[in-house]
């Protein structure tokens, strides 16, 4: 899936997700890639948790949009923005 990270700074795609218990969501790009890359950092794991969920959601609605439009989709669907917190500065 192509995820913006949440500093707006970079895109990639990202094959697998994990949430640290920090509140880190990272994406993994392969098997080899054993560090990933923190896409969002948030304030606890259960913030990040919720936005993973997003992200499970974005999957699922994308596939289903795929079916019903034989695969033709805006951009806005197939990146994920990882979302900002309210009243707490991205990371640099």
């Amino acid at each position: 899936m192509w995820v913006r990270s949440q500093n707006k700074k970079f895109l990639g795609n990202y094959d697998s997700f994990a949430v640290s218990e920090s509140g880190k969501v990272l994406g993994y790009q392969g098997p080899e890639d054993f560090d990933g890359a923190v896409l969002g950092d948030y304030e606890s794991e259960e913030i990040a948790l919720s936005v993973l969920n997003d992200m499970q959601n974005h999957i699922s609605s994308g596939y289903k949009k795929d079916v019903v439009l034989r695969n033709v989709r805006k951009m806005s669907q197939l990146v994920f923005e990882m979302p900002i917190e309210v009243n707490k500065e991205v990371t640099k």
